[in-house]
């Protein structure tokens, strides 16, 4: 037999090309498969990592006026609230009401001027959780966050 009349019928041989194709695309799918899978896990920890901070911030609105900075029961409320292994933190801030929001003061002892009269400002519960994330699959084109973190406000007193 020729060498020619070899490459010939190995051009015409089509024995393994499903093989080939099952390869390349099997490998995509499980590049794509293992991506949908690191986000998804992203935002279910986001979720919890947020779901962490509401519950602290509905106990401090419930029980604000003795909370405390890292109040103990706020940080209980919002570890018992999600399985997150969030760590989360208080603090009281001071603010202003403006028409275009809550404008953050340095003590209680600031008097807020709008809305017709002076005024002292209000009582605010800073409830911050955050968690680490490590993806299982880190290509080069996609930044995931390495700490997750949440803040939520909310006025008690």
């Amino acid at each position: 037999m020729k060498l020619p009349h070899v490459f010939v019928r190995a051009r015409r041989d089509e024995s393994g090309t499903a093989a080939i194709e099952f390869a390349f695309i099997a490998s995509f799918l499980l590049v794509l498969l293992v991506g949908i899978t690191d986000v998804s896990r992203l935002a279910l920890a986001s979720m919890r990592v947020r779901y962490a901070a509401e519950a602290g911030a509905t106990f401090a609105a419930f029980n604000g006026s003795e909370v405390e900075v890292n109040d103990p029961a706020v940080i209980a409320a919002a570890t018992a609230a999600t399985s997150a292994n969030a760590t989360t933190t208080t603090a009281i801030v001071y603010g202003c009401a403006r028409p275009s929001g809550v404008q953050i003061v340095p003590s209680a002892t600031t008097t807020c001027i709008g809305y017709g009269s002076p005024h002292a400002p209000g009582k605010y519960v800073s409830v911050t959780s955050q968690a680490d994330f490590a993806p299982y699959f880190q290509p080069a084109f996609i930044v995931y966050p390495q700490t997750l973190s949440q803040t939520l406000q909310v006025r008690v007193k």
